[in-house]
């Protein structure tokens, strides 16, 4: 699960997936729509946030008025050509879409296939960035890419020029930098920005004085642990920003305090302020790990979009608020999330804009 979001943790009384075939048929609809979900349940370090993506799928399904979907769930062991043959046997069973896959390179793998038949809505961002996916194929998931770059736009209204990307050696933080940096220089040179790579102790003490310029501002290209750690040592004046990463869902009021001032973005679902239309999503038998409740959340907007592209929706008019931010159409084929700003203040998680 580390290589989709976080960190693992425990899940309790995971679905069985025969509970999510062919949900019952509400009255007055005659249409059955045929859908695979295509998840990695049968790779040991993925089966969690698969899980709770398919108990947040079935979620929406089983409380949705207007659609019965005959959804049948084909496990992958998360490898590419797993990935590509249990595709080709949804296409051959007759689905009219198909929802996956959750890796990046099983995106990827599908992305370069000549297989992408049906309309079909992949659950992460592809690895290979160059790729030309095929028209009917789809991406949606929790890419922290995107968040960097909504980041920086908050970042902006600082009016402060200057932007220090602090990074460790992660693939993860490369990726957040880049993306962070691509939207904040400007084309009128009017905004730079450079890298602090963390390191040995005493470099981290040479981050406050190399942080307290007033022009300013830092971006944590780290996950939460390490920005709990880095944050003591940026001079308190200098605003500092991050992605969802730094926020973990602890109720240790400490760990608040010592990120005091932060400010990231976080999908709705973890601060509670959920449209209230999907607020009865919420299950006693849910997730209660903050990384598996955004699998389990991500599952409910990925029913929430099949629904809309079943029911013929042009793509470009498709936009809702979701448990996962506001969703809309990106040509040529994404769908973004907007997630909502938020701050660390005096112990506690404050929304704003």
């Amino acid at each position: 699960m580390a290589a989709l979001y976080g960190s693992p943790a425990a899940f309790s009384n995971p679905p069985d997936p025969a509970s999510l075939t062919n949900p019952a048929n509400p009255a007055g609809h005659d249409s059955t729509y045929q859908v695979a979900l295509l998840l990695p349940l049968g790779a040991p370090a993925l089966k969690q946030a698969a899980q709770a993506l398919q108990m947040g799928f079935s979620a929406a399904a089983g409380r949705e008025p207007t659609i019965s979907a005959g959804i049948r769930v084909y496990p992958t062991t998360g490898q590419a050509q797993d990935i590509l043959d249990s595709y080709q046997e949804a296409v051959r069973d007759g689905v009219e879409m198909v929802v996956g896959p959750l890796t990046r390179n099983g995106v990827s793998a599908l992305a370069a296939s000549q297989m992408v038949t049906v309309p079909t809505l992949a659950l992460n961002a592809s690895a290979i960035e160059d790729i030309d996916p095929p028209s009917n194929l789809y991406l949606f998931g929790m890419n922290t890419a995107d968040e960097a770059r909504y980041v920086a736009q908050l970042a902006a209204e600082s009016a402060r020029p200057h932007a220090v990307i602090v990074t460790d050696r992660s693939e993860l933080s490369k990726r957040l930098k880049a993306a962070f940096a691509d939207e904040w220089i400007r084309p009128d040179n009017i905004t730079s920005a450079e890298e602090f790579e963390l390191g040995s102790q005493d470099k981290l003490v040479q981050l406050y004085h190399h942080t307290s310029e007033q022009d300013n501002v830092v971006f944590l290209a780290l996950n939460g642990f390490s920005s709990r750690a880095v944050r003591l040592f940026i001079h308190p004046a200098i605003p500092v920003y991050a992605t969802s990463l730094v926020f973990t869902g602890s109720s240790d009021p400490t760990y608040f305090q010592e990120l005091d001032a932060v400010q990231f973005t976080e999908m709705p679902w973890l601060l509670q302020l959920e449209p209230a239309d999907i607020q009865h999503y919420r299950q006693p038998d849910m997730p209660t790990d903050a990384n598996l409740q955004r699998f389990y959340a991500l599952g409910i907007d990925a029913f929430q979009l099949t629904l809309r592209m079943l029911h013929k929706h042009i793509p470009e008019n498709i936009a809702f608020a979701g448990a996962t931010g506001h969703i809309r159409y990106e040509p040529p084929n994404q769908f973004n999330r907007r997630q909502i700003p938020a701050v660390f203040r005096q112990g506690r998680v404050i929304p704003y804009h």
